[in-house]
């Protein structure tokens, strides 16, 4: 647990960015783009290689692509799909370097290809634990010279390992994409910063990225991402001090710089009901709410 992330006692962290919307942006930057102009937009990034308005239509139709595939429970497709809207979108980019609107689709995508990753992994490992559920025992109260399995059970047993160890095989490469998609968002994010340091909406969004970055480096106790999300949130807070969002924000800070443990659960439902947008307008290009 990082942060008070995840306490079955209080409303943690993450709690708050996820009523605030902060880091749901699967469907954020489609824009006006659909599934149903995949096919358009591929011949259109075929036939005009050096256009980046072509590879961001190609992005978004995939990603739009990847949004129906997830409603569909087609996890693997939609992490395909995923894995096609940032490859596009990094064409993008690098034929028109430091173009906000870009970036922040790309950073927007990387966000949702990581969550794809970890749907796709929670399926797996919900497999692996239905698996190990047929095994044999690993202890009885029976004595130890009578508590030895048969050999039905001995073979079954290796069985169920390898079957457990061959998924915990495709779960592995799965992990490495995530964590590496949450990172490039967090990196995405920081770049934005720089490029848009007026920006409030920018700066809750790189708060929100420093968060998710430091859930993979909780064990050596991830000071760099967790400084980064302090100085976000409070950037957020100085550009936008009337944003519906301000409470929220400050409960995270104090939550982060050690000062509580814990915020009430009523702020949230009214942060979801009045600030579900943010990260929508964010990852689409447009203004903090109340900036």
């Amino acid at each position: 647990m990082l942060f008070g992330v995840g306490s079955s006692n209080s409303v943690g962290l993450q709690d708050i960015l996820n009523a605030a919307g902060g880091g749901n942006n699967n469907a954020a930057t489609t824009d006006d783009v659909s599934s149903s102009d995949l096919k358009d937009a591929l011949a259109a990034s075929k036939a005009t290689p050096g256009d980046a308005a072509a590879w961001v239509r190609l992005g978004k139709a995939y990603q739009a692509t990847a949004g129906e595939q997830t409603t569909a429970k087609q996890d693997r497709q939609a992490e395909a799909s995923y894995a096609k809207a940032v490859e596009s979108l990094v064409k993008a980019s690098a034929l028109k370097k430091n173009d906000t609107d870009i970036l922040k689709a790309l950073a927007a995508a990387y966000a949702a290809q990581s969550s794809a990753l970890q749907t796709e992994m929670t399926t797996l490992q919900n497999e692996a634990s239905l698996v190990q559920q047929g095994s044999s025992p690993s202890t009885t109260l029976l004595p130890p010279q009578i508590n030895t399995p048969d050999a039905v059970s001995a073979a079954q047993d290796a069985i169920i390992s390898q079957q457990v160890t061959a998924i915990q095989q495709k779960i592995t490469p799965l992990e490495t994409a995530s964590n590496k998609a949450t990172a490039d968002a967090y990196k995405t994010w920081k770049t934005l910063t720089t490029l848009n340091p007026s920006d409030a909406a920018v700066w809750f969004e790189f708060a929100n990225a420093a968060v998710n970055a430091a859930q993979l480096n909780a064990i050596t106790g991830a000071e760099a991402e967790k400084a980064d999300a302090i100085a976000g949130f409070k950037k957020f807070l100085a550009l936008a001090p009337g944003d519906p969002l301000a409470a929220q924000v400050k409960a995270a800070v104090d939550q982060l710089e050690g000062k509580t443990t814990s915020t009430a659960a009523a702020t949230t439902s009214t942060a979801a009901a009045t600030t579900s947008t943010a990260a929508a307008t964010t990852a689409a290009g447009g203004t903090s709410t109340g900036k």
